[in-house]
């Protein structure tokens, strides 16, 4: 290694204590990643046996984990009578302001969770149907 790139990558000393602690950090780093892996695996049971799994799982874009977050934070959605209802709950349909005087515009309220959860599946929709 030249000595400027010494200068640009951050390296650590070869000693004892600099191997304890990466060992202690892949240890955690596994650790959260076992404990992640149940928790997904326990949120994807518990939602398996909701009656709107498969519309949902049937969604372009919802998969084994994305599917039980958007059912959590939908709820129950037979409390939505329309799409569009659904639509203002997530925050994706633009309302409408009009104050008489100047032409109508749509705008976009703030972040929700939901919109959030839902971004992956809209990008993944609209990159495959680019072009």
């Amino acid at each position: 290694m030249s000595a400027r790139s010494r200068n640009c990558v951050p390296t650590l000393p070869f000693s004892e204590g600099t191997k304890l602690i990466v060992t202690c950090a892949a240890t955690q780093l596994n650790d959260m990643d076992a404990t992640l892996a149940s928790l997904i695996a326990q949120m994807h049971s518990i939602a398996k046996v909701l009656p709107e799994y498969d519309v949902v799982m049937s969604m372009y874009g919802v998969g084994y984990v994305l599917g039980p977050q958007l059912i959590a934070e939908i709820g129950d959605i037979s409390r939505f009578k329309k799409k569009q209802s659904l639509a203002a709950y997530a925050d994706v349909y633009p309302e409408q302001k009009q104050s008489g005087k100047n032409d109508p515009t749509r705008t976009y309220k703030n972040f929700s969770t939901i919109k959030i959860i839902l971004y992956l599946p809209m990008a993944l929709d609209k990159y495959d149907n680019f072009g």
